[in-house]
């Protein structure tokens, strides 16, 4: 509740493993809505995206099966994205042909899509199709009070150079939430507007 609370011009994505009236709760406070799919992580199956992951190894109509199970969680998301609970589903990503797929269907759909993989050092997500766009920075990656400030001041310079820049923030940590408070007070007063996620996205 306390990442609802954030401005409406922050984004949020909800994992289909959650309840309905977190999505709700999103759409009710004026945020884009974004849900979250599970895909493939770099370290599986040490590191598991749940009971309805899109794996590279697993039968096609397995996949259509669970990502049709994940789009039906709930309704109101204008978009997608490969971050799930701090995993970012990059096995998957690097499988052209399936991802290329993924990508396809959610144009179909008319549904945007957030690669969580930044720009850099992954120069793979320079050639996403219209309708997908990497972030540029990952917030809390590295986790701590002076790495999450560094991160912010460069997301700031890099739209400041750019005319635009979007960042990642993972998991909604007291710490996180903390710094990204800190950050947006006086936001306005520096020349700075907040837009949804999807209005950086180029259009399809």
């Amino acid at each position: 509740m306390r990442a609802i609370a954030l401005p409406a011009g922050i984004s949020l994505a909800v994992s289909p493993y959650a309840a309905d009236p977190a999505a709700a709760a999103v759409r009710a406070a004026g945020h884009e809505l974004l849900i979250e799919l599970p895909l493939e992580p770099a370290n599986f199956p040490l590191d598991d995206a749940g009971p309805h992951a899109l794996l590279t190894g697993a039968d096609p109509t397995e996949n259509e099966h669970n990502l049709a199970w994940v789009l039906a969680r709930f309704g109101g998301y204008t978009g997608a994205t490969g971050a799930l609970d701090g995993l970012r589903g990059e096995r998957f990503a690097a499988a052209a042909p399936l991802f290329a797929g993924l990508l396809a269907r959610l144009r179909a759909q008319n549904l945007f899509y957030i690669d969580p993989r930044p720009m850099i050092p992954h120069p793979d997500t320079a050639a996403l199709p219209d309708g997908a766009r990497a972030v540029d920075l990952v917030l809390d990656d590295p986790p701590g009070r002076g790495p999450i400030n560094d991160r912010l001041a460069e997301l700031e310079a890099r739209a400041r150079d750019r005319g635009g820049a979007l960042g990642l923030a993972g998991p909604p940590t007291p710490l996180l939430l903390d710094r990204l408070e800190a950050w947006l007070a006086g936001f306005d007063a520096r020349g700075l507007v907040l837009v949804p996620a999807g209005s950086l996205v180029p259009p399809p």
